[in-house]
């Protein structure tokens, strides 16, 4: 279980399963910001409660497998509002 939660883990934060969600829709998006600006759309939930689990979890596990980066990781990632002035600033 172990290794497949790392395979998991390691797929989601090398970015081999990024998706960029249609913007405008409902929901929340799991987002990277760098410099003030949006650069990755990670994925796309329902709630705000089901967008934070899964941010956190992936941080939970970037820490268990001794990921370097895991601060700065939690400091750029975020979960927004389909409505947010960020996403929609993005896509120009």
């Amino acid at each position: 279980m172990t290794t497949l939660r790392n395979a998991i883990t390691w797929a989601l934060l090398s970015g081999l399963l990024l998706t960029t969600p249609a913007i405008g829709g409902q929901g929340w998006y799991l987002v990277y910001i760098r410099e003030g600006r949006v650069t990755s759309q990670i994925r796309a939930y329902d709630t705000a409660r089901d967008c934070e689990k899964v941010r956190m979890m992936t941080l939970d596990i970037c820490k268990e497998i001794g990921r370097k980066d895991c601060a700065q990781i939690e400091k750029e990632s975020f979960c927004l509002a389909s409505d947010d002035p960020r996403l929609k600033a993005n896509k120009k």
